[in-house]
């Protein structure tokens, strides 16, 4: 499978519909920049319009975009690493948010 197959078979797996009462969507595009080919996984929440809580990451052409990605292989579980990353710090962003939400109705 694909670069971008593998993502969204592992983006599925592992992305959550909801966290926190927010709730979140991936986006798995390819995209080329000057010529050269680039797969951006983001995670964002869909009800939710500000600045820095979405995550995202680019893997360019060097990240063997011609690979067979199967899931025995160490490439598809280094994507998985990747996407729990990903979620985690998007995971942190939410919490970040809801906190300020939080202390913004108190005072």
């Amino acid at each position: 499978m694909t670069i971008i197959e593998a993502l969204n078979e592992i983006c599925e797996k592992q992305i959550p519909k909801e966290i926190n009462g927010v709730k979140t969507k991936y986006i798995v595009k390819e995209r080329r920049i000057f010529g050269y080919p680039k797969v951006l996984v983001s995670i964002l929440p869909i009800n939710i319009r500000k600045d820095n809580i979405g995550t995202a990451h680019n893997y360019t052409e060097n990240f063997y975009m011609t690979y067979d990605f199967t899931q025995s292989t160490l490439g598809y579980k280094h994507l998985e690493q990747d996407i729990k990353e990903l979620l985690c710090l998007y995971i942190r962003n939410i919490i970040s948010f809801l906190e300020e939400e939080q202390n913004n109705d108190n005072t």
